[in-house]
């Protein structure tokens, strides 16, 4: 236009085509410029680049376009150190930097949620809460946290996991020992012990019922009936879940009672054979404790003894009496009491046996004797009769029996 003016050109048209042309050019100029200002104070990186690249092609001053590209490639260090953080220390430290430097906060926004989110996890870790680091990880992840960054808190969850199902299954199947092993591993490997409360009481229940269950089984081996009372109730009390042992409890229980009972009775008639039956069945297996039948022990001992010095005084007088019927019976008595225990002689019973029968044979030879002269003095009636005209015919007498 300048040359245009000196050359003295008339060329209206082109002329005013040209001026309109430089005023575009400066007003296109101006709103680039105007547009690169504002994008250097918007300080946002996807506008600050355009506002160059437009303020490049439409003739801004280098200046101006110099200090926003300057200004893009701080904002992107910054934005690049946030995105390459790794771990909470990182990531605040980056984000502090980007704060500082005026980077905006709708882009500071979704790596603070996640710097947020990321610290819900490792919180969650520390404290070994399994189910809030389950949401705290799947929260994390939805807000873009790096796999790298979660890898160590998904492990810790899987063993957790894996350690707490362990738990419920020993819990299950109502084993002491596993659950008491589980119950260790999954407080040593972090977990809240708040958390495994419900296991720490499963565990002293089962512990509980072990107990009760031994103590069962001692009342058992003691057959003790008091013990066996009071182990079948704390038994059920504590939920003792082995049938066979209560069963074999509750039948010996009623056994013991029907001896002791059976013993009693026993002891209150006094009577020698019937003790001595009832000591030996009270003591087939199973039967009463020790303890329990020393008394009767005791009574059959004293009974035995008076009965072998009673059976032993009367045999003396029987000898003396020469009663052979006495001796009979009492050697007959001193073989039945023989086998409750008395301690008699056999010598003793066969030498009364003996003298018995000498005894017996004696009477019967004196009892021929007496018949033989009752007879004599019948023939000789007889014979007197036989002479009297009156008589009538002879009496005849039987021939002797041998009576022996």
């Amino acid at each position: 236009l300048e040359c245009a003016a000196e050359c003295g050109l008339r060329e209206d048209e082109l002329l005013a085509e040209v001026t309109a042309l430089k005023t575009e050019l400066i007003e296109e100029r101006e709103r680039a410029a105007a547009e690169l200002q504002g994008a250097i104070q918007a300080r946002i990186p996807q506008r600050l680049l355009g506002a160059i690249e437009w303020a490049s092609n439409a003739q801004v001053p280098q200046e101006a376009v110099a200090e926003g590209s300057k200004l893009l490639a701080f904002l992107n260090r910054l934005l690049e150190d946030v995105a390459a953080a790794n771990g909470v220390v990182e990531r605040a430290q980056t984000l502090k930097a980007a704060q500082q430097g005026d980077v905006p906060a709708p882009l500071r926004h979704r790596p603070e949620v996640q710097l947020e989110r990321l610290s819900v996890v490792l919180q969650a870790q520390a404290n070994g809460d399994l189910p809030k680091l389950r949401k705290a990880i799947k929260e994390a992840q939805v807000a873009g946290v790096k796999e790298l960054e979660l890898a160590n808190a998904r492990e810790v969850f899987e063993n957790w996991t894996a350690l707490h199902r362990d738990t419920e299954v020993a819990a299950s199947l109502t084993r002491t020992v596993l659950l008491r092993n589980a119950t260790e591993k999954a407080l040593s490997a972090g977990i809240d012990p708040s958390l495994m409360i419900w296991a720490k009481k499963t565990l002293e229940s089962l512990c509980l019922r072990d107990k009760a269950q031994e103590r069962l089984l001692k009342a058992i081996e003691s057959r003790n009936v008091e013990a066996l009372q009071t182990g079948l109730r704390y038994a059920c009390d504590c939920n003792v879940q082995d049938r066979a042992v209560l069963r074999k409890a509750r039948l010996l229980l009623v056994r013991m009672k029907l001896l002791r009972k059976k013993m009693e009775r026993a002891m209150e008639d006094g009577e020698l054979t019937r003790l001595h039956v009832m000591l030996e069945e009270v003591q087939v297996a199973p039967g009463l404790p020790q303890e329990e039948i020393e008394d009767a022990k005791g009574k059959l001992e004293s009974l035995r003894a008076r009965e072998l010095a009673e059976l032993t005084r009367r045999l003396e007088q029987a000898k003396e009496d020469k009663d052979f019927r006495a001796l009979d019976a009492l050697t007959s008595r001193g073989r039945s009491v023989r086998k409750s225990g008395v301690a008699i002689e056999m010598d003793i019973l066969e030498e009364a046996d003996a003298l018995a029968a000498q005894c017996q044979r004696d009477e019967q030879r004196e009892l021929v004797g007496d018949l033989h002269d009752s007879r004599f003095l019948g023939n000789n009636s007889v014979a007197a009769l036989g002479n009297d005209d009156r008589a009538g015919p002879p009496v005849k007498i039987p021939p002797e029996h041998d009576f022996d």
